[in-house]
């Protein structure tokens, strides 16, 4: 039975901006800024996600799926996983994963699953009908199909009456989704998703397609056709409106109606997959979980120790595929930061002049203000003890028990940075030309154990850095 009193259009606007749904708006926003400047570093981007270790660990979940990582190769790293994958296929992740988390953990309804599962559905094959285009442009057609029916899922992610009379409806329905949607609220669900797009700024792709008027631009049309088959898959193969749908793709692809049914169903397979992989499947609906996806009772040290061996492999494999020196340092300090749980950690590198040292690679909170406020003499050891550090090439501690502190004069701009925190540094040389010196800190104290596993990772990250130098 529909609700006596129906919601108009902005009135579920006003509800929905009543909800968390803009915070998510928001950093969606953040990241389309970062992608569309070509001046943003890859670091930034692994900045955003290392700041939260749920959506690290989901995303190199992901990253590692058949679907994103067909070769197969190991990523235990995000550094790692921007070399193998892209910046461009990070970005799509991210934002996947952030949509899903925010919806599902939040709003786990079965109609809500389903639009999901629908949502990543025409995102994979809006993906692959955009053949024709760059590998960056088809990652920016899978966000605008996941995106496309935006106003669907923050509606279900809403809670009360309307909301479950829609869910009702819909189960029951043996039309068309837009028909039902429209009879029940009385307006149709793309006006909200065009609105929000539009208030959001969710990218200027997903408007346009959302505006679709038989516009010959390939990649709007990828995505409006993606979207439909999602759509009209519901009603089996051999319906009347996908047969319609599979001769306009067959067009698209300039192929045969038999040859693009066949792909949009292996396309459909892939989709499948995709969702889940990020927890769109049976077992996340109904809220089980098999003895198999349960986790095995490793003790945190185990875990800890697993991760820093797996880092260390993907730093050593950076090194023979040829890797950059800046990849090295990124993936250094976010094995640091993750592996040793070292709150913010920094490579501070010489200037021209190799008088100074300021921060350049750093992840954590905080770390931000570091860039400008980062900056110490080399000259003379008794200076401070990143000066210190360099000049005597070892590995020092500060505020840590048990370990001898370097002797030298008060240093009110290390204590600014640092204050009374435990703080290790080590040496970077290539070869016997002293680079920058890795800063790690934390609130908590570090123990022993953590003291020698952030040497071994300056041991090692020394030696990859004389074998890359070697092969130059």
């Amino acid at each position: 039975m529909v609700s006596k009193k129906k919601l108009g259009l902005k009135e579920w606007l006003t509800h929905i901006e009543g909800t968390e749904l803009p915070m998510m708006s928001g950093v969606l926003q953040e990241l389309n800024a970062l992608t569309s400047n070509n001046d943003t570093r890859v670091d930034q981007l692994s900045e955003v996600i290392l700041k939260d270790a749920v959506l690290t660990s989901q995303v190199l979940k992901i990253a590692n799926s058949v679907f994103y990582n067909p070769g197969k190769v190991p990523l235990n790293t995000i550094s790692r996983a921007v070399v193998v994958i892209g910046f461009t296929g990070l970005y799509t992740i991210l934002i996947s994963a952030l949509m899903t988390d925010k919806l599902v953990n939040d709003h786990p309804k079965p109609a809500l699953f389903d639009a999901l599962g629908r949502a990543f559905h025409g995102a994979v094959q809006a993906k692959n009908l955009a053949y024709q285009v760059s590998d960056t442009e088809r990652e920016e057609v899978f966000i605008a199909a996941l995106l496309y029916n935006i106003g669907e899922l923050a509606l279900l992610s809403c809670d009360g009456k309307n909301v479950d009379t829609l869910c009702e409806a819909l189960g029951k329905s043996t039309t068309d989704r837009p028909t039902t949607t429209k009879k029940v609220l009385g307006f149709e669900l793309k006006q909200l998703s065009r609105t929000l797009v539009k208030q959001w700024e969710l990218g200027e792709l997903v408007q346009l397609s959302l505006s679709y008027s038989g516009t010959p631009d390939f990649k709007v049309r990828s995505v409006v056709l993606g979207d439909r088959v999602s759509q009209q898959m519901e009603l089996g193969w051999d319906s009347e409106p996908l047969k319609k749908t599979v001769s306009v793709i067959a067009r698209h692809l300039d192929t045969e109606p038999d040859d693009a049914l066949e792909k949009l169903q292996q396309w459909s397979k892939e989709a499948t997959e995709v969702a889940r992989s990020f927890g769109i499947n049976a077992s996340t609906r109904t809220g089980s979980s098999s003895a198999e996806s349960r986790p095995k009772a490793n003790t945190k040290a185990q875990l800890q120790a697993i991760l820093q061996l797996n880092i260390l492999r993907d730093l050593s494999a950076m090194v023979f595929e040829g890797a950059s020196f800046n990849s090295i340092f990124q993936i250094l300090v976010e094995g640091i930061h993750r592996g040793i749980e070292m709150e913010q950690v920094a490579i501070a590198v010489f200037n021209p002049k190799n008088s100074r040292l300021n921060a350049k690679y750093m992840v954590g909170e905080g770390t931000e203000q570091w860039r400008e406020n980062f900056d110490f003499p080399t000259p003379n050891p008794a200076a401070n003890p990143l000066a210190f550090c360099i000049i005597k090439n070892r590995v020092i501690a500060v505020n840590v028990p048990d370990h001898e502190e370097p002797n030298m004069q008060e240093n009110p701009s290390f204590q600014r940075i640092f204050e009374d925190n435990p703080v290790m540094l080590g040496p970077l040389y290539v070869g016997k030309k002293p680079i920058g010196v890795i800063c790690a800190t934390r609130v908590e104290k570090v123990t022993e154990e953590e003291y020698q596993s952030f040497q071994h990772f300056v041991n090692q990250a020394n030696l990859c850095l004389a074998f890359l130098m070697y092969r130059q």
